[in-house]
Order: structure tokens, then C-alpha cells, then sequence
């Protein structure tokens, strides 16, 4: 007799979110480039939130370990020269500087809501334009902004916990600072994923559903509470993705340095200024716009994961995959079989 077949909640739901994820990912390319700006921010991603995070304890920890404040460097900067054209001359550059990481912030608040908005709507049959996502973005720009201050805030404050930690254990050399030390990122590594997996869902629950900012963030705490083994699934998958691509990234390079440095040797050996100009522009923007693009399909990826979960979590929640396997061997709640 032949096995019944298994309900929509006994499927593998990360298969489910993550087949869909890479096809429309790929295929909607359009939406690269409100990806890329969207990325900016190093907000909405789990695993690259996590390990940007760890990467830069170990430079925090240095400057605490350091006597100079990083202000007094600023200020010697300005004040390198005591002519008064040179200073301000400074200043307008700390000020340019300054408007043009506002603008960057704020671009990519905007692009973070267009698209959620354009893989939301895409999802259900519809394929709204940029222009159009842009403009959703726009209008939700305060509460993304919000969000996204809420979620470093807490990023960073643990971060700075945890660099303080690290600073003392490498002063004191002390193997019940480094058993605290470790103890503690195990707390730092759960909490800062969490951070990032509710703030997702909490863009989400904002742009497709409408709610307030408080609202969103419980419902994303609420989600993430009752499905972490699910989000953690498709974390550890877009994780290993990742590290797929950027391995076969670098075999790529690899492939493709060999004519460029066949060229930059012909320039060489013919004295060509020109050859050798243009092999360096040419090199420079093809290596430019290879990191660009992987870096934006990569980011639409997990939004387009995350979102397509979200939505698959307010349908009426799923089963993950190692409950799934532990109802087979235990026969506990399993398919009836006969």
C-alpha cells in the first residue's frame, strides 16, 4: 500500500523558501541595484550582521586598549596646519564627507523598503517597477530609519561588551577571563542573530502588513521565538551560499588576471602608455562591477529569503527540518505507515 502522501507542513520549508529565493533572485535582477543600496547599512542579513560584528571586536578592543582617543586623531587632522585656509579647507572636507554618508544612510533606509515592497508584491503576482518600490520606500522611510538605529544600536552596544571583555582577557591573561570571555560571545552571537533575523521581519511586517514600529517588533520577536530553528536553517544556507560564491569568485579572478597581466606585460615590453592605461581602467572596472553584482544578488537573496519566510511563517507556521527527522526516528506524531 502506498504511503500517503505528506501535508504542506511536513515539507521541507527551507527547501521550499530557498528554491523560490535563488529563482526569483535571479530572475529579477532589476532590483540589484535598490539590493546594493540596501546593503549599505549591513542590516537585514544574519550571518553577514554576526560576522561583520566579530570581525570588528578585535579593532575595537585595540582602541580601548589605547591611551589616544580616536578624537584627538580627528582634531590633529584638522589642526595639522596652522594656516587658516588648510584648516577650513579640512573642515569642508569633513563636511562633504559628512552629507554624502547622510545621503548613503538614507538611500539605503529608502532601498531597504522598496525591496521588501517590490518582493512582496511579486509574490503575490505582481511586479511593480522601481519607481514604484522607491516611492513605497519613501513613505516608509522613518520607521526603516527607526529600525535600523534601534537594531545597530544594540549591535554596537554589544559589540562594545564584548571588545571590553576581549581588551581585558588579552591584559590580564587570565583563563577565567578567556572561560568569560568565551561564555559571553556565545550570548553575543545568539543576541546579535537575533537582532538581525527580527529586524528583518519586523521591515516586513512594516511594509507588507502595515503595523507600527512597535507592532512589528513584536510580531517579529513573536515569529522568531516560535520558528529559530527554521530561521537558523535558512541562516546556515544563505551562510554556506555565501562562502560558495566568494570561493568561486576568487577562482574567477584568478581566471581572469591571467589576460590581464598578459596585457600589462605587453604594455611593458612595447612601452605603451596607452595599452598599459587602458588594461588598468578596463581591469579596474570589470573587478569593480563583478564585486557590485555579486554583492547585490546576494543581498536580494536574503531579503528575498527572509520575506518569502515570513510570509511562509504567517501562513500558520512550519515544522523544521530536524523536528521532522526526530519525529521519523521516534515515530512519535509521525505519518501514519502501513
Amino acid at each position: 500500500m502506498p504511503l500517503p502522501s505528506l501535508s504542506r507542513e511536513h515539507q521541507p520549508v527551507y527547501r521550499e523558501v530557498m528554491t523560490s529565493a535563488f529563482r526569483m533572485a535571479w530572475r529579477e535582477w532589476q532590483y540589484w541595484p535598490l539590493a546594493l543600496f540596501a546593503s549599505f547599512l549591513f542590516t537585514s542579513g544574519s550571518y553577514d550582521v554576526l560576522l561583520r560584528s566579530v570581525d570588528g571586536m578585535a579593532t575595537l578592543s585595540n582602541v580601548i586598549l589605547s591611551s589616544a582617543p580616536a578624537t584627538s586623531s580627528l582634531f590633529s587632522w584638522m589642526t595639522a596646519s596652522g594656516d587658516t585656509i588648510d584648516l577650513l579647507l579640512n573642515v569642508q572636507i569633513l563636511f562633504a564627507v559628512v552629507i554624502v554618508t547622510l545621503l548613503i544612510l538614507v538611500s539605503s533606509c529608502v532601498a531597504q523598503g522598496a525591496i521588501v515592497y517590490a518582493i512582496g508584491a511579486h509574490k503575490l503576482g505582481r511586479k511593480p517597477t522601481i519607481s514604484e518600490a522607491i516611492r513605497v520606500g519613501g513613505s516608509v522611510f522613518w520607521p526603516v530609519a527607526a529600525l535600523n538605529v534601534l537594531s545597530l544600536s544594540g549591535i554596537w552596544i554589544l559589540r562594545m561588551f564584548m571588545s571590553f571583555l576581549l581588551s581585558m582577557a588579552i591584559r590580564t591573561q587570565g583563563a577565567d577571563m578567556w572561560f568569560l570571555y568565551f561564555i559571553s560571545f556565545l550570548f553575543f552571537a545568539a543576541a546579535t542573530f537575533a537582532i538581525a533575523v527580527v529586524q528583518i521581519f519586523t521591515l516586513n511586517a512594516v511594509i507588507l502588513q502595515g503595523a507600527s514600529l512597535h507592532e512589528s517588533i513584536v510580531r517579529g520577536w513573536k515569529m522568531l521565538s516560535e520558528h529559530w530553528i527554521v530561521s537558523i536553517e535558512i541562516a546556515l544556507i544563505l551562510l554556506a551560499t555565501a562562502a560558495v560564491s566568494g570561493g568561486a569568485f576568487i577562482v574567477l579572478c584568478f581566471i581572469g588576471s591571467l589576460p590581464y597581466f598578459a596585457a600589462t606585460a605587453a604594455a611593458v615590453a612595447t612601452n605603451s602608455v596607452a595599452l598599459l592605461t587602458a588594461t588598468r581602467i578596463i581591469g579596474g572596472l570589470v573587478f569593480f562591477g563583478a564585486i557590485m553584482t555579486l554583492a547585490a544578488f546576494l543581498t536580494q537573496l536574503q531579503y528575498t529569503a527572509w520575506t518569502l519566510l515570513f510570509r511562509r511563517l504567517g501562513e500558520g507556521g512550519v515544522v523544521p527540518k530536524i523536528k521532522r527527522m526526530f519525529r521519523d526516528a521516534s515515530g512519535i506524531n509521525s505519518a501514519p505507515r502501513s
